[in-house]
């Protein structure tokens, strides 16, 4: 008799410790996706490349650059977690898009060094985001996230400042429309996080300070339609509505501690 209850202990600590570092992965993964978001959306790689194009200052070419690397870091690290193969398509498809975007920060600056337009510029190292888009989607898949992890998704790479740059860049209508519906989207979430219990002074202040600068993104959607409607360049409406982002970006930097 002890020595059956003893091999049922044994199961038993055996099954808590499967479970248990089942849930420790899980956990790493989610981590790492949740990093790759931030990485690769507001205020990271593919948000400084944008402006890179636009504006040809090789700070955002080196930061764009460091992002990218880190990117790769963070897509590794997925790797070597246990993965549907959805989630193994997934993960080449944002390797493959990644490479593509480093690939061309080289000729952004040979470009510019050329004096040739933005338009020129944008077409000439334009990448299609969209299996991207969908592959950070499916890794996003059937996971609880928090409020915070919403919010950078909503905000960064294929969605609300994402499509807004790319409808200064572009002038394509859909772009103002994605673009209109990611930010209201964190404006929703904004609000969501403002109920959250216990929050102190300084991570309302944040949450105040991302509102603001969301909602200067949406008014400006109304004036590059309307400099667009005149003529204007992508460099042209670039100046005329850009947004100072350390606000946001402090804010959010605040609510990640």
């Amino acid at each position: 008799m002890r020595r059956l209850i003893g091999m049922l202990v044994l199961v038993f600590a055996a099954g808590a410790c499967a479970a248990n570092c089942s849930a420790q992965e899980q956990g790493k993964k989610q981590a790492s996706i949740a990093s790759l978001v931030r990485t690769l959306g507001y205020g990271g790689a593919i948000h400084h490349f944008k402006d890179y194009v636009l504006r040809g200052d090789e700070k955002y070419g080196v930061a764009a650059k460091a992002m990218f690397r880190r990117a790769n870091t963070h897509l590794a690290e997925l790797g070597k977690a246990s993965l549907t193969a959805d989630e193994k398509r997934a993960i080449d498809a944002l390797r493959d898009v990644v490479a593509k975007y480093e690939a061309n920060i080289p000729v952004v600056q040979r470009l510019h060094q050329q004096k040739e337009s933005v338009e020129v510029i944008d077409e000439s190292v334009a990448v299609d985001d969209s299996r991207a888009i969908r592959a950070l989607g499916t890794l996003r898949e059937g996971q609880s996230w928090k409020v915070l992890d919403d919010l950078d998704y909503h905000v960064g790479y294929g969605s609300g400042i994402h499509n807004f740059k790319d409808f200064v860049l572009r002038a394509d209508e859909k772009y103002r429309a994605q673009s209109m519906a990611g930010l209201s989207k964190v404006l929703l979430i904004v609000t969501r996080y403002r109920s959250t219990p216990g929050l102190d002074k300084d991570q309302m202040a944040a949450l105040d300070s991302i509102e603001k600068v969301v909602r200067t993104y949406e008014t400006s959607l109304t004036k590059v339609q309307s400099l667009v409607g005149e003529g204007k360049n992508a460099q042209e409406i670039d100046k005329a509505v850009r947004v100072d982002d350390d606000p946001a970006f402090k804010g959010l930097s605040t609510l990640r501690k």
